[in-house]
């Protein structure tokens, strides 16, 4: 029974795992003015790591970086979550900033009490170098202009810690 057991937890992993990849974009983005690689690989079968983006209409594409504390199905799980829900809410908001607050409840009425997630998640303007970042507890993207590498500043809390977290919208221009 043990030894059924243990394959029947494999199989339920590998086919969580499949439905990750199937989440995870397919290619990278095509745009004008701009060329973007994404690319994850996770440690286990399932994690909390994810990659995606999205395309919010003609003139905004969105492009997130995620990890949802902890390992294994639970973080996947909440990956899956946090990720639909991103989905489903950034074509509505305009300020990155009420985006990350919308996030925050979200994630803290229907997640677990002890997890949280941080969060990158940048749009921009296909042809134009300006690009508008909201980083929720993640850690700071790299900035690399000729051979000098600039760190952008370190977003506020992670996703799902505070009830009344304040996020900000920082813009960079390219």
């Amino acid at each position: 029974l043990e030894l059924k057991d243990k394959l029947l937890a494999k199989s339920e992993l590998a086919a969580g795992r499949s439905v990750q990849r199937a989440l995870m974009p397919k290619h990278n983005p095509m745009l004008p003015g701009w060329e973007v690689w994404m690319m994850t690989k996770p440690a286990n079968e399932v994690s909390g790591d994810f990659v995606d983006y999205l395309g919010l209409h003609e003139n905004r594409f969105g492009l997130a970086l995620g990890d949802v504390a902890g390992k294994g199905l639970k973080a996947a799980l909440l990956m899956v979550k946090l990720q639909a829900t991103l989905r489903a809410l950034a074509a509505d908001f305009s300020s990155l900033a009420d985006l990350g607050a919308k996030l925050n409840t979200i994630l803290r009425r229907d997640g677990l009490p002890d997890s949280f997630a941080s969060l990158v998640y940048l749009e921009l303007q296909p042809g134009s170098g300006n690009i508008r970042l909201l980083n929720a507890g993640h850690m700071p993207p790299l900035l690399l202009r000729g051979t000098i590498v600039e760190e952008i500043p370190r977003g506020r809390s992670a996703l799902g810690v505070l009830p009344d977290a304040v996020f900000f919208e920082q813009s960079v221009e390219m």
